[in-house]
């Protein structure tokens, strides 16, 4: 099992030109787990209220009719897609405190990688607030920025993550619920983000719950909870050609030379 996490270790440092290998880093960006040096992921799929505390901010900052705000908000209408009543979910998913920490979903890629670049800048601010007689954090925070993975990226994290070993955990049950099932809880809908053991680098979900949007447009990893078992493999693609309910996503952080 050592032999094979140095091994993928190396391949990520071939892949990524430039990172270095680490364990254990003095900082790591809020939310995320360290996977080498200058590369962070995050530990679990962007909430409901990650994306409310977005909205706030938007609210806040642009106004309530603003573009920016209106552009943000979430489709909860996706919902409908799944077909059979689906109106309580439409009405309280996205913004009933009950649904809090699960995954958001009904977002665009555009939408996504708008989150990021705005999670990017208020992390900078957070760092520059707490840490100002500190001049090498603040030249650190401004190398810093937030993304969307890509296929390779997740893909890699996903084998470090022991994510097979995680698929073994799954529930048994193969059980189905109007057609739709999640590997991870036998359940009909999404879980919280946190639900069960992380893997071995700390990472929560990568297989199942809602398939992740990556930096490719239309290109989804993970699977989700849509999906049986047999059909949540780490290397297998998932189109998407639309916002969607089974669709979410989780950022990377990395540290950039600039």
């Amino acid at each position: 099992m050592l032999t094979k996490k140095i091994t993928l270790l190396l391949m990520i440092g071939f892949l990524l030109p430039g990172f270095t290998l680490s364990k254990k880093p003095e900082f790591h960006p809020p939310g995320t787990v360290p996977i080498v040096d200058n590369f962070f992921f995050d530990e679990s799929e962007r909430t409901n209220l990650d994306w409310r505390e977005y909205l706030f901010w938007l609210q806040q900052n642009h106004g309530e009719t603003a573009e920016e705000y209106v552009a943000a908000i979430p489709d909860s209408t996706v919902w409908s897609n799944r077909g059979g009543f689906e109106q309580p979910m439409i009405d309280n998913y996205f913004w009933h405190p009950a649904f809090d920490n699960y995954p958001v979903v009904g977002i665009t890629h555009e939408q996504a990688t708008a989150y990021c670049q705005w999670r990017t800048y208020r992390v900078r601010e957070m760092i520059a607030a707490n840490f100002a007689n500190k001049p090498e954090m603040i030249s650190y925070s401004r190398r810093m920025d937030y993304r969307l993975p890509s296929k390779t990226e997740w893909e890699m994290v996903s084998r470090l993550n022991d994510d097979n070993q995680s698929k073994l955990r799954l529930k048994k049950k193969n059980q189905k619920f109007g057609g739709v099932y999640n590997v991870k809880s036998s359940s009909a809908y999404t879980v919280p983000v946190h639900s069960y053991g992380p893997g071995t680098m700390g990472v929560y979900n990568m297989l199942g719950n809602v398939a992740e949007m990556v930096r490719e447009k239309g290109v989804a990893k993970g699977g989700a909870f849509i999906h049986t078992e047999q059909e949540v493999l780490s290397g297998r693609d998932y189109v998407y050609e639309e916002k969607d309910y089974w669709l979410g996503f989780r950022c990377v952080c990395e540290i950039t030379d600039k």
